[in-house]
């Protein structure tokens, strides 16, 4: 699977890259909604965006929104700390993953979507 991962954490951005790559995924990594945007723009094919909710320019559910909007093929999950109460009326979500992510729960839940 190719994974849009947006984290403006550098470690997690790592660290949750070499479990996606360990399990033979291809990464495209973002520190930033924008980066991410910009790669999408540029023609990158990602089968998911996999994007961290609280960040500084483009909050996780902006991200989504737009992804939703442009590329509704793209399926769209989250991978946060901070989840919290969903907003009302929010964008369907693909997964949801609560950080620190491990490694067999990534694994299970980009097999869960790769059999759907």
């Amino acid at each position: 699977m190719n994974i849009l991962l947006i984290d403006d954490d550098e470690i997690v951005l790592e660290t949750v890259s070499l479990l996606l790559a360990s399990e033979g995924h291809t990464v495209i990594p973002a520190t930033s909604g924008r980066e991410a945007i910009d790669r999408l723009e540029g023609g990158a094919l990602v089968d998911l965006v996999l994007t961290d909710l609280n960040m500084p320019d483009m909050n996780g559910w902006d991200i989504i929104r737009a992804v939703r909007a442009r590329w509704p093929s793209v399926r769209v999950g989250l991978n946060s700390g901070s989840l919290g109460e969903f907003p009302r009326g929010h964008e369907p979500l693909d997964l949801v993953l609560r950080k620190p992510v491990t490694l067999p729960q990534l694994s299970a839940a980009i097999n869960s979507l790769a059999r759907h």
